[in-house]
């Protein structure tokens, strides 16, 4: 296997307008690690636009299947066929807490 002669190529999906949008952050870490990144920005329309799609590539249930598949449709778009998820950082960069209202909010 070879490294891509074109560097890292990092994705994240942005929420404009939004108090949970991480653009920021994603950008700040792209600086860091010097990867080449593009932000997807999706709102609710676009979301609800693809929606049937997203459900349709889904294998299993599963909390982060809709973001995975927005994130993923992104990297086809630019020529990638291999992806590296972040799936599971966020209780590795202390996210424990949204993860405690979300488990609250099924009771």
């Amino acid at each position: 296997m070879q490294p891509s002669p074109g560097g890292i190529e990092s994705f994240t999906l942005t929420f404009p307008g939004t108090a949970f949008d991480e653009a920021e952050l994603a950008r700040l870490a792209a600086k860091r690690f010097r990867t080449k990144h593009t932000e997807v920005p999706l709102s609710g329309a676009s979301l609800v636009a693809r929606l049937d799609e997203a459900l349709g590539a889904l294998d299993q249930p599963t909390m982060d299947g809709i973001n995975t598949y927005f994130v993923s449709w992104a990297a086809k778009q630019v020529g990638l066929k291999v992806a590296l998820s972040g799936l599971g950082g966020d209780e590795l960069f202390a996210a424990i807490k949204l993860l405690r209202i979300l488990r609250a909010s099924r009771d």
